[in-house]
């Protein structure tokens, strides 16, 4: 199975699962909240959902970018955590190429895990420049 993630929406994070050959496939939209380890909890639980464990995952595709700093740089650090610690390949994507139909979504990320290049680290895709600055309270 593939673990699809994508952070760069402003207002929610995307998780799918599929196989090779998309027989099985799951999507799920997570709105985006500030809670500490919010993430990492939905992707456990989007697994143990679906009867999986890290272990299961084949491979994974990330979106890298563009979008805001915080929310990228979030997806692409744990992609690349999952992919060095549990040794499989990673794909990157761009936020811009990833189609909004359902159908051509699937059929994307099909043709992707099959010319994809095989990696272990991706590097995030800002858009710009970072703009930190100090928290408004």
């Amino acid at each position: 199975m593939h673990l699809y993630v994508n952070t760069c929406n402003e207002d929610f994070v995307s998780l799918a699962l599929f196989s090779d050959d998309m027989e099985n496939k799951k999507r799920i939209f997570i709105k985006k909240t500030f809670k500490k380890n919010n993430f990492l909890d939905a992707i456990e639980k989007f697994l143990k959902k679906q009867n999986l464990k890290p272990e299961n995952l084949t491979g994974m595709l990330c979106v890298k970018g563009p979008g805001k700093f915080s929310s990228v740089r979030a997806g692409v650090a744990v992609a690349n955590a999952m992919s060095w610690f549990l040794n499989i390949p990673i794909s990157e994507l761009l936020n811009n190429e990833i189609p909004k139909e359902e159908k051509l979504f699937w059929n994307f990320l099909k043709k992707k895990i099959d010319i994809r290049k095989q990696k272990h680290i991706i590097e995030p895709n800002y858009g710009r420049d970072p703009n930190i600055t100090v928290m408004k309270k």
